[in-house]
Order: C-alpha cells, then structure tokens, then sequence
C-alpha cells in the first residue's frame, strides 16, 4: 500500500538505526497518514477473490465543497447480477464507500467519520430472488449520509458514474464543511461472498470503527442448554450511531421499562440441544395478542424488530465474528407496498423466523426457522438445524424494536442462572 504525498517516516528511522530491531516488531500502520480529501491511494491487488469490488486504487479531487472520488477495481464487468437468492428485503447487495471526517476530530462522528458517500444496491422486499442481470450503472444509486443527535440519516442524492472500460466507480457530491485536512476511508462489500469487503490497508473501514452487538473477544457467552434470568424493564435505547446501510438502524426514543419495550424485554432465556437441532425460547416481560406492525417512523425495507440468539457453533472465539458463526432469529422488515400503514396483528402472522450467517461485514440470511409465538406465555420460541453445532456451544441473546428500545442477555457479564437451569 502507498500513499503518494506520505512521506516513509518509519523506513527512514530504521534506515538511521533510530529504531532497535530485535525482539520488537514496530506497527507497518504507525507512520502512515491519514488519507485526506485530494490525496490518492494504492491497495494490494488480488487481496479479496471478488475482482468487482477489489480495490487497486483511489483518487479523491475537492472543488470548493464537491469531493470526487473514484474507485479502481481489478475488473469491473459491464454486469452483475442483483437481488440474488438468500439476500434478504433491505439487505445493502452491494456497496462501494467512502466515510468522511469532515471536521479532521476523532473524537466525533463514529471513529471521527460523520458522513457517508456511497454507491449501492438494496434489495427491495418486491425484488428479492429474482436474480436479475443488469448493467451495473442502471442499478446502482448513490447518497450521503450525515450524522446528527438522531443517529444517521440520508443527506441528499450524489452522482456516480460507472466504467467497465476503465475498471472504476466514481462518486461526486457536496460534502458540507470538508476541506483538504478531512479524513477520508474508503469500503467496498459483495455480500454473498466470504471475506468480500476490501479497504485500503492500514486505513480501518468504517464498518470495523462502527460497534456490533456481537459479544466482545473473550467476553461471557451462555452455554447452549441453559436457562438464564436477566432484569426486566432494563431495555436501553438502541445504538443510534448505526451504519445507514445496515439492517437494525435507527434512533430509538422509548424510555426503559416503557410500555413499547415490554415486547422486547428479556426477563430469560432458555435453550435445549437435540442432535443439531437448536430450540432457543425468549421469556419477554409482555408479548402482546397484537403487536403493531408498519408504524409511522418505522423506514421500508429496514429491519424493525427482531429477536436474536448469536451461537458461537464450535465454541472457538477465534472464528466467526468474536467467535460468532450464526444468528438463529425472529424478525420483521417492513415492505415498501406497506411503509406507514399501520396494522395491529398476532406476531406471528408478520414476523418470520430464520438462520443467518454471520460474516465481518454483517448478516446473511440462509434458511427459515420455525417460530412459535405465545402471549399467555410471554415467549417467543425458534428452533432450527444448526450445522456442526457442539453440545458447548456459547449463545448470546439480543432484542431490537428499531422505534423502541433494546434489550440484551450473555454478552457483558454472567447471567443469572434460574433453579431450572440444565447441567
């Protein structure tokens, strides 16, 4: 990796044997400039499989307020093939990004970057499963996002321009307030392929600066064939400073306890392992005879609830995303046909249940699950064939309503074991 305008502090402390080089192995990123709007950069070529979204290069150019940058790519074919099977309604397909620290402060905006420039593809809920070959520039659409006290949310359409010729997506937009000392980090994602995200090295992308609920390395997880107790009405706001191109986003107003969290308030969670056979049951404070679906505030094609166990399948935190192989989950994506059409009906009859894969750059559904919803009970159970899943499986539980609140068991510290709690 080069950047042009850097200058090689650190190969020229070793050069004048300012540096001892025994046992100690200095940082390759610890010299290296941020890249800043007008610089250029080079990657690794061949250092993702997918040459589409295998960054060779990046030229970014400020005019005033209007950043250009343009993505060089080991091969950008004349098509793609969109809304392909298992990417679910909502899901970001494709994306090529730059994040922008405006203001040159790490200490605001997420990681210091405030403002997302973007190009991308989101299935819609009428398009999934069509595998739809087209020309990439008549798919693709481009924004800016902009951080706010709410959380992130859309600035304003920006231009982007496609060449298979040249091999290069190029990006124009206004960015308020940038200047030739923002900082600038650059992303690209095919979601279906593994370990298909690619990013300018020594310069972190802006989804691994961005939290995940995921348990933290090392951090407690519930062994699979527990049941464990946790605090009701002790739901907290949900993350506001969530990516605008993931699928759980939002601000979330409701106070803890509120009536609205009761639905998504863990008070236990209980699992039992048959073969590969997984059966997690959520004991929520109140499950509802009717929940209400499709509210206004709640964006199409977004995911706005959701009941979620994280398995660490071979109980190796060195896998997966901090050991993390699998969701098994409840959840609901609001449809465009019925964004802010109000409906108050049994959960079950909306939500959908399923198994999902967890990769660095987010989720990725791969099959349904069995859900069973009881409002006597207060419960929500799923059960699913998990794959090579091992009797010491570690579980992490999670629940989200995008207009609510958030509530989450096993990841922080020890959970409280119940008098029925498995060997």
């Amino acid at each position: 990796m080069k950047i042009r305008r850097v200058v090689r502090l650190l190969a020229l402390l070793l050069a004048a044997g300012s540096i001892h080089t025994g046992a100690y192995k200095p940082d390759p990123c610890a010299a290296v400039e941020p890249i800043a709007a007008g610089d250029s950069a080079t990657d690794a070529v061949a250092d993702v499989a997918a040459a589409h979204i295998d960054i060779t290069d990046v030229e970014t150019s400020l005019s005033g307020e209007s950043l250009t940058v343009v993505f060089h790519l080991r091969d950008l074919p004349n098509f793609l093939t969109f809304n392909r099977a298992w990417v679910p309604p909502g899901a970001m397909e494709y994306f090529w990004r730059v994040a922008v620290d405006v203001d040159n402060d790490r200490g605001t905006g997420r990681g210091g970057f405030g403002t997302l420039l973007s190009a991308y593809h989101v299935v819609g809920a009428s398009e999934r499963l069509r595998d739809e070959v087209a020309p990439i520039g008549e798919i693709l659409q481009a924004d800016t996002w902009g951080r706010d006290r709410a959380g992130y949310s859309g600035r304003g359409r920006a231009d982007v321009e496609v060449s298979a010729e040249s091999d290069t997506i190029t990006l124009n937009a206004v960015i308020p307030g940038i200047t030739a000392q923002s900082r600038l980090s650059f992303e690209t994602l095919d979601l279906l392929d593994y370990a298909a995200s690619d990013h300018i090295e020594c310069h972190p992308p802006y989804s691994h600066v961005a939290s995940s609920w995921w348990c933290q390395a090392g951090a407690y997880a519930v062994p699979a064939g527990r049941t464990v107790s946790d605090a009701a009405a002790d739901t907290t706001k949900a993350d506001p400073d969530r990516s605008p191109e993931t699928q759980m986003l939002g601000p979330v107003f409701a106070p803890q306890g509120s009536a609205t969290a009761a639905p998504i308030d863990i008070t236990a969670a209980s699992s039992a392992l048959s073969g590969e056979r997984l059966t997690v049951v959520f004991h929520l404070r109140d499950v509802p005879e009717r929940l209400t679906f499709n509210r206004t505030g709640a964006r199409a094609n977004r995911m706005v609830y959701s009941w979620g166990a994280a398995i660490d399948v071979d109980n190796d935190r060195t896998t997966g995303h901090n050991g993390f192989d699998a969701l098994l989950s409840a959840y609901y994506i609001v449809p465009s046909s019925e964004s802010d059409s109000k409906a108050a009906v049994p959960i079950e009859s909306r939500a959908a249940g399923g198994v999902w894969k967890i990769l660095p750059t987010g989720t990725l559904l791969e099959r349904g699950a069995d859900l069973e919803v009881s409002a006597e009970a207060d419960t929500i159970t799923l059960s699913a064939e998990i794959p090579g899943i091992k009797r010491d499986a570690r579980l992490a539980f999670r629940t989200w309503d995008d207009l609510g609140s958030s509530d989450e068991l096993g990841c922080d510290s020890p959970p409280r074991p119940r008098a029925s709690s498995g060997p």
